[in-house]
This record gives structure tokens, C-alpha cells and sequence, in this order.
């Protein structure tokens, strides 16, 4: 019986601290839990500054980078487009009248 009550004795002991143990490591788990929240949200800002930085230095080496439009390049204007279709117009009757070789 001695030893019977001995060995209980020790086994609820051991259940104390094994249950003191598990409340610790609960706690230590909340507190990671919620550093770890905070690094995240924190990475998050991070991240966004840095891809906004990248962003407006990736603007401006395009923006100095990208050629001048010329008179060449821009749009033609509709007066433009007018006198091209009316030169066309003028030469297209033209075609038709031109005498043939003789063989």
C-alpha cells in the first residue's frame, strides 16, 4: 500500500508540472503568435513601400528613356488624310488611259 501511494503521489506530481508545462508553452505560443502578426503586417508595409519605390524609379528610366516624338511620328491630321485620298483620286482615273506598248 506504501508503495501504491508513493507511486500515485509521484504520478500526480509529475501531471502538476506536466500541466504547468503546457500552460507555459500555450502562453509562449500566444505571445509568438501575436509577434508574429505584427512582423507580418509590418512586412506587408514593407513590401508595399518598396514595390511603390520600384514603381516610380522604373517610370521615370522609361519616361527619360522613351524617344521624342518627331513631326514624323505623330498622328497624320485629317487634312492630311484628305489630301492623300484626293491625290489618289486625281491619279487613279489616270491609270486607265495609259496607252499601251506596241510590240
Amino acid at each position: 500500500m506504501w508503495c501504491r501511494e508513493k507511486q500515485e503521489s509521484k504520478l500526480k506530481k509529475l501531471l502538476k508540472e506536466a500541466k504547468k508545462t503546457i500552460s507555459d508553452l500555450k502562453a509562449k505560443i500566444q505571445s509568438l503568435t501575436a509577434e508574429l502578426s505584427a512582423v507580418k503586417a509590418e512586412l506587408a508595409q514593407y513590401k508595399l513601400s518598396v514595390v511603390s519605390s520600384a514603381q516610380q524609379i522604373w517610370n521615370r528610366k522609361i519616361s527619360a528613356s522613351a524617344p521624342k516624338k518627331s513631326a514624323a511620328m505623330k498622328a497624320p491630321s485629317s487634312a492630311t488624310i484628305y489630301g492623300i485620298y484626293s491625290i489618289r483620286a486625281a491619279i487613279k482615273p489616270a491609270i486607265g488611259t495609259i496607252p499601251a506598248k506596241s510590240v
